[in-house]
């Protein structure tokens, strides 16, 4: 799964006119799972409730 999940990322980021290897090169090597989400522009933000930015959770391994 792990080499799966290099191959697709390292083709969505030359989709995008990046190196393959944009995130072994800025975060070094990877050891979690990551989560890409795009949320598209509110087609009408003046309805929209002024809510905080979304976050996620933080985690640390000592």
């Amino acid at each position: 799964m792990k080499v799966l999940a290099q191959r697709l990322l390292s083709m969505i980021f030359e989709s995008l006119n990046l190196p393959h290897s944009y995130i072994e090169d800025a975060v070094g090597e990877v050891y979690q799972n990551i989560t890409i989400s795009y949320y598209s522009p509110c087609p009408q933000p003046e309805l929209s409730l002024d809510l905080q930015s979304h976050s996620d959770m933080v985690s640390y391994i000592f």
